[in-house]
């Protein structure tokens, strides 16, 4: 006969098996929990897995300027305002003209950015999400269009580029001017993709960013 003592020993060696298989099916599900995780952040990750909607970050105090639709792999787009003045410095606008061979002067842009004095530009910048080889980053820049041109000729009369790394005419409606600016070269491979060069071909080969109208 056992004794008061024997017993409760005897129910727990019972319970032990259960309590190991119970802890054992926990185990499986958050093993296949974690994977499943891995596995849509993997994919996230890697180009050509899928559309993937852009990440923008909203400003409600700001417009809607522009249309884009969904790239084939994962971005972000942050949105804010700098003043024109800092965006286009009269001197720079002027060593540009120099180099494409158009000989305006300085002081001709400086009358020329009085009229943007109380403007503020609105910076789209794209963002590569993922491993980059270069800054990952294809900032859009967008400003009132105040001179009044009429199409990208007359546009590209006073902000045109003609050297690697500045802000070109891209676009131009009645109300706005849209500016994309160079993607940087690329550094070494193995450290990821050319982000801002992917976004960019996808943006302009495709047709893929429109001016709000």
């Amino acid at each position: 006969m056992a004794s008061v003592f024997e017993e409760p020993l005897k129910k727990k060696r019972r319970r032990a098996p259960i309590l190991f298989a119970e802890w054992t099916g926990w185990l499986f599900w958050l093993g296949m929990f974690a994977l499943v995780g891995w596995w849509i952040y993997v994919m996230a990750l890697t180009p050509g897995s899928g559309p993937s909607l852009a990440k923008e970050t909203v400003r409600p105090d700001l417009p809607k300027l522009i249309d884009y639709s969904a790239l084939p792999f994962p971005i972000a787009v942050d949105t804010y305002r700098v003043p024109v003045s800092i965006l286009f410095p009269a001197a720079d606008l002027a060593r540009n003209s120099r180099i494409c061979r158009q000989a305006r002067t300085e002081e001709q842009f400086r009358k020329l950015l009085q009229i943007f004095s109380q403007e503020d530009g609105q910076v789209y910048s794209f963002r590569y999400l993922g491993d980059v080889s270069d800054n990952g980053l294809l900032p859009v820049v967008i400003i009132p269009n105040l001179p009044h041109y009429k199409d990208l000729a007359a546009f590209k009369k006073d902000f045109n580029v003609c050297e690697a790394g500045g802000r070109h005419p891209y676009e131009v409606t009645s109300d706005w001017l849209m500016f994309m600016e160079d993607c940087p070269r690329p550094g070494d491979r193995s450290r990821g993709v050319a982000g801002c060069s992917l976004i960019k071909a996808e943006l302009v080969k495709n047709k893929n960013l429109k001016l709000v109208k």
